[in-house]
């Protein structure tokens, strides 16, 4: 079966989609869908989902998101929410999705949604250490199987978590690029105090 043959109008899959396999993709309207809460990455760069939109718009969607129903109708994005602005970017009524055949639990969902932004979307550094927080929460604090679950060493889930300890004012610069991440990550050794003087400074 080809990928064509595969779509279908999203009238005709409401229904259907509970039992599909994950590997069906189909036409789901932009208004039956909405990002999912607890997505890890919370902040997207302008520019950047620009020239998504853009090279959507030449070459269409690659790879479609993936979604799962929600209870109380319509899908939650399990993967793709930077693929899904950029296509709201663009005014389209529609997007190709695969949808999960049942709602996953959701460590597994927040788990996809980490790996697609670490791996695929180069995740905000701040995002990342918020993300790797709460994966440690999830699993005990072990930082072992967060580095494991993730492929990354136990030191760089540590160093990432620092920027965790860093006052909202030096968040901020951060976020805007007024200071480097090396340099934030030298402010985050110091107290929430001396954080504030070097900030004044």
């Amino acid at each position: 079966m080809n990928h064509h043959t595969m779509k279908t109008n999203e009238t005709d899959t409401t229904t259907a989609t509970a039992t599909q396999s994950t590997k069906s993709t189909v036409l789901l309207s932009i208004d039956k869908i909405r990002p999912n809460p607890n997505n890890p990455r919370r902040s997207y760069d302008e520019n950047a989902l620009a020239e998504l939109a853009a090279s959507i718009a030449t070459h269409g969607l690659i790879q479609p998101i993936r979604v799962r129903a929600a209870e109380q109708g319509g899908y939650i994005i399990v993967c793709g929410e930077r693929r899904y602005r950029a296509v709201q970017l663009l005014g389209q009524t529609e997007i190709e999705a695969i949808v999960d055949a049942a709602p996953a639990d959701e460590r597994a969902i927040f788990d996809l949604a980490l790996s697609e932004n670490i791996q695929r979307e180069e995740m905000p550094s701040l995002d990342e250490a918020e993300a790797y927080k709460a994966a440690m929460q999830t699993l005990g604090g072990d930082a072992a199987a967060v580095a494991a679950r993730f492929g990354k060493s136990e030191q760089y889930i540590y160093y990432r978590m620092k920027l965790n300890e860093l006052i909202p004012d030096v968040k901020k610069l951060l976020r805007e690029n007024s200071i480097t991440l090396g340099f934030a990550m030298e402010l985050a050794r110091y107290g929430k105090d001396l954080q504030k003087t070097i900030c004044k400074d």
